[in-house]
């Protein structure tokens, strides 16, 4: 019998109607979305924290470095009380996350949405603080952060679903 099929992040249209966005203006944004188990119960929140908290330590710690040496987002200790990953939670409901990170180039803003029992959705919304050496970098980083985005999702979902994610991955 074939092990069950892990469910793959799809590239979706950034959501027009973003409410926590405000009256800000981005100038960058992606979206991903994944498809959970229905059983899968976990808040925002809880998913977000798998998803980042749970990743290969190697990843994790290229990502820290990429965000705070390359990007010089200022985040927090791991650990640190209203903090994941470093990045602040701004929001955290049932149904959606809201993370913040800011340097001196960039603000970012990181918003995960759990559509009922369905799926999960994660945004990124990038804004320029200093529009000319931040879009060259972001231009440099995107593609990477594109790829961990959606791998990461993967196995966060996987890991709902009962899936193996290491052996999901390998698929």
């Amino acid at each position: 019998m074939k092990p069950a099929r892990a469910p793959r992040a799809q590239r979706v249209p950034v959501p027009s109607d973003e409410p926590l966005l405000g009256a800000r203006r981005y100038d960058y944004a992606d979206a991903f979305t994944i498809r959970v188990h229905q059983r899968d119960e976990r808040s925002a929140e809880q998913f977000a924290r798998y998803a980042l908290e749970h990743a290969p330590r190697p990843l994790q710690l290229t990502v820290s470095i990429a965000q705070r040496k390359l990007l010089r987002l200022r985040l927090s200790p791991r650990g640190a009380p209203d903090y994941l990953a470093g990045w602040k939670v701004v929001t955290s409901e049932q149904d959606v996350i809201q993370l913040e990170a800011n340097s001196p180039l960039l603000d970012a803003m990181l918003v995960g949405r759990r559509a009922e029992t369905s799926g999960v959705t994660l945004a990124t919304y990038v804004f320029f603080n200093r529009p000319a050496p931040a879009r060259v970098l972001w231009k440099i980083v995107s593609p990477v952060h594109r790829r961990v985005a959606a791998y990461l999702l993967e196995r966060a979902a996987a890991a709902g679903d009962g899936v193996n994610p290491l052996d999901a991955m390998s698929q």
